[in-house]
């Protein structure tokens, strides 16, 4: 996902302070200790907080506890409830909700949910060991948004082609809608992946951006601006502040996703998620953009880490040999077909050659062969010494035995 945030061009430097001062698990600490013992621990496991980890069911908490899973049910909608009262009397609770509300706001009123978690995670303070921290910040994050900014924020699981998102309650998502099957309609027709400054790019040339481009970027940036005491309120959107609320529309559609390399594409394709070896040797060699040895490839496919699985330089070469999108082009040496390269041996490079050209001076032949093969100069000239295939005429050039005869 892009490291830029709106935040970073629209926040003053007394709200950037404030918000950087937020510690969500603090908060989450300090409004258990508001509750009974009970219903602390009830809240604890039934959400993961403030550790991080897994959820509980009522059951299994009620085993805990000795007490029915109605009983559970109970007490975590009275905890609950209780902590929601104290919206309007805690401080950081209250610089949450303005948090939230301008981050929403900022981005036409709805976020794709990871990435407005990244958002609020990247703003957030965190201390103590990075991988640890961040499961504990993710979990309390998560807890305040579902649980204690109702009727400010809701939760919206993945529908109409959009991926889960929280919004601002009473927004309208039509317009997201359509930003994003715009997104759709520059990717399916490229047919391939594309890097984020490409995409927007055309993005801006999508005939439902120009219609709309007021409601998609002008009034989001001028709220912000707004909610900020902004002295530019009314001026154009800047193009950084633009790209950051097209990239959150972008980050919100369901069908369309980032490989490992930041390109975006549709998630059914191979180059987006690639599943079979193959596949993977396809995007390692067309991210690359040049010939690589197997083991080369196989060691960038484990570096890639796409899944679990572990490459094996056997099974990679093997998928090398029977895929005929590569091209075997010097001692294990592997490029795509699609740059130019011809399958075969040296020699049928050089045939192919004369057979368009009808005939070449060896340093001609060399010149080409080389721009399809990796291989020595001295291989090309043991190639040319097969009399069975080529002829070297008078005048020095080389020519197809066949078309002498």
């Amino acid at each position: 996902m892009s490291e830029y945030s709106i935040l970073d061009k629209l926040i003053t430097q007394r709200h950037a302070e404030e918000i950087r001062s937020f510690d969500p698990v603090s908060v989450v600490v300090h409004l258990l200790g508001t509750l009974t013992p009970r219903e602390a621990e009830v809240v604890r496991h039934r959400f993961a907080v403030p550790d991080g980890g897994q959820t509980e069911t009522l059951e299994e908490i009620g085993k805990k506890l000795q007490v029915t899973r109605e009983r559970v049910r109970q007490i975590t909608k009275s905890s609950v409830g209780k902590l929601q009262a104290l919206r309007s009397k805690h401080d950081e609770l209250k610089l949450f909700i303005r948090t939230t509300e301008y981050l929403l706001r900022s981005h036409g009123g709805a976020l794709e949910s990871e990435y407005f978690i990244n958002q609020l995670l990247h703003y957030s303070h965190t201390s103590g060991d990075a991988s640890t921290q961040e499961i504990r910040t993710r979990a309390c994050l998560h807890f305040l948004l579902d649980n204690l900014l109702e009727g400010f924020v809701e939760r919206r699981v993945e529908q109409q082609k959009l991926r889960t998102l929280y919004v601002l309650t009473g927004v309208d998502t039509l317009l997201l809608q359509g930003a994003v099957g715009a997104f759709l309609n520059v990717v399916e027709p490229a047919g391939v992946p594309l890097q984020l400054t490409e995409l927007l790019r055309r993005y801006r040339q999508q005939p439902y951006y120009i219609e709309h481009k007021r409601q998609l970027v002008a009034e989001p940036v001028h709220i912000a601006r707004e909610f900020l005491s902004d002295p530019n309120v009314d001026e154009e959107p800047t193009a950084a502040e633009e790209d950051g609320v097209l990239t959150a529309y972008l980050a919100a559609s369901g069908d369309l996703s980032q490989n490992i390399f930041g390109e975006w594409g549709k998630q059914s394709w191979p180059t987006i998620r690639p599943r079979r070896m193959n596949d993977k040797i396809y995007l390692i060699l067309r991210h690359e953009g040049k010939p690589l040895h197997f083991s080369a490839i196989t060691e960038k496919i484990n570096g890639a880490h796409f899944d679990a699985k572990v490459a094996k330089a056997p099974s990679v070469h093997n998928e090398l040999i029977l895929d005929k999108r590569f091209v075997l082009v010097g001692r294990g040496l592997y490029a795509l077909r699609e740059w130019g390269y011809q399958p075969g041996t040296v020699g049928d490079v050089v045939r192919e050659l004369l057979v368009e050209r009808k005939s070449l001076t060896r340093e001609e032949i060399v010149s080409e062969v080389l721009r399809k093969r990796m291989v020595k100069k001295q291989t090309i000239h043991l190639a040319l010494l097969n009399q069975s295939l080529f002829v070297k005429g008078e005048d020095g050039r080389y020519s197809l035995v066949s078309s002498k005869t």
